[in-house]
């Protein structure tokens, strides 16, 4: 949850495409010297530790494009629902949203990528002067069910996030709990992950 005395955030979470090209042809003097801007260092999801891991180095290199992979979306495997985020209680009794589909999360993202960028995706949104976002160590935990049906190989978190944004002289702020509740997909011989379910919850 984003705070501020009398204030509601409208900004949430995450990230814009970065593109990165590498190549050079390099004569028998020249030294090979290291890259001084080293590409991130993104996981492969064969992990559920991966997903949380790939949330906040997208988050860091402002790539909605690597978000939008952590999330399910309908045509993953077989299953019926996609992600969605859910805020919590205290959000929703003062009038806020309860939950954001995997769209208007990846749209609010897209937004907040760019306006940390200096490119706005509207004139009326503020430009965002800093950001961060921390996601504590946790473990894991099987699941047996999501959705009211039964779900092999699923699991959850939950974790202790702080995220805060700067702007125009301001500061917003939310230092909870999230939770994550992930699903195993089947990409060939091999299985890997996505989040299908984030709650934000009080500490």
């Amino acid at each position: 949850m984003l705070k501020h005395p009398g204030k509601t955030a409208l900004l949430v979470a995450v990230i814009i495409i970065l593109s990165y090209s590498f190549g050079c042809i390099l004569s028998p003097e020249e030294e090979i010297r290291p890259n001084p801007n080293p590409p991130p260092d993104y996981k492969d999801l064969t992990i559920p530790e991966n997903l949380i891991h790939n949330l906040v180095v997208s988050y860091q290199n402002l790539n909605d494009v690597k978000y939008g992979e952590l999330l399910l979306k309908t045509d993953d495997g077989s299953y019926e629902e996609e992600y969605f985020f859910k805020f919590q209680i205290d959000d929703v009794v003062t009038g806020g949203e309860e939950y954001l589909d995997r769209k208007t999360d990846l749209t609010r993202t897209g937004n907040l990528f760019l306006a940390a960028k200096g490119t706005p995706a509207k004139p009326e949104h503020p430009i965002i002067d800093k950001y961060g976002l921390n996601i504590d160590p946790g473990t894991w935990q099987g699941v047996d069910s999501l959705w009211g049906e039964p779900c092999e190989d699923c699991w959850y978190t939950s974790r202790g996030y702080y995220i805060f944004i700067e702007y125009g002289g301001d500061r917003i702020y939310g230092d909870d709990q999230v939770e994550f509740y992930v699903v195993p997909i089947q990409e060939g011989d091999v299985t890997t992950y996505r989040i299908a379910i984030a709650n934000d919850v009080l500490n």
